[in-house]
């Protein structure tokens, strides 16, 4: 089971990269929606975070997606979108909200949490 982030900036996924590494968590990066929706197709994943803002496709409408397609699997949302954008983000699809940066050790210890969560099979998609 693992840990799929989504975020356009580079830097971004890089940092994720560096402490899945170091604390040893699986993970798989994706600069794009539609590469997160290939990822969660071809492999096991267990928790989605995602940024809000990105230019194919909001963080919104991805989480609305992954939710049509794998009912159980949680999204969270990481962003360092505007107040109003977040706010959005708060009454739409997300399990969980965090805001970049001042949330990062936060949103690490929730996705420890979630994949050492007694284990379980991963979402799948319905029918």
């Amino acid at each position: 089971m693992a840990v799929l982030f989504v975020d356009d900036e580079s830097t971004i996924l890089t940092l994720f990269k560096e402490v899945c590494r170091v604390q040893k968590i699986p993970h798989f990066l994706a600069s794009s929606a539609s590469e997160a929706m290939a990822v969660c197709s071809r492999e096991e994943i267990r928790l989605v975070v995602t940024d809000y803002s990105m230019p194919e496709m909001n963080g919104d409408d991805l989480a609305k997606r992954i939710k049509q397609e794998y009912p159980d699997m949680p999204v969270f949302c990481f962003s360092g979108s505007n107040p109003r954008d977040m706010a959005r983000a708060l009454g739409n699809p997300f399990d969980k909200v965090f805001e970049k940066p001042t949330s990062f050790s936060r949103l690490l210890a929730e996705v420890v949490q979630a994949l050492t969560m007694e284990e379980k099979p991963s979402p799948k998609r319905p029918g």
